[in-house]
């Protein structure tokens, strides 16, 4: 998308279709919206280290280890 739409337009789709999952969040709560900003913003994040690394591997890496840091935190 970025060699397509540009940098600023592609990666603020693939923020979007990042997003799209996890608006599930909000059948477990509506409370929860705040998190959906914090999930797309964390998608752009996500794209702009895709962007400048030139590999989905740091993202990867990244989204992982939040998803697990996250998960250490709930089950305290």
């Amino acid at each position: 998308m970025f060699r397509r739409l540009g940098f600023a337009r592609g990666n603020t789709v693939q923020a979007l279709v990042f997003l799209l999952p996890h608006l599930l969040l909000l059948l477990v709560s509506r409370s929860l919206w705040p998190v959906i900003v914090v999930q797309l913003i964390a998608g752009w994040l996500l794209g702009l280290l895709r962007y400048r690394s030139n590999s989905i591997l740091p993202g990867w890496l990244a989204h992982s280890l939040t998803n697990a840091l996250g998960a250490l935190a709930v089950m305290r």
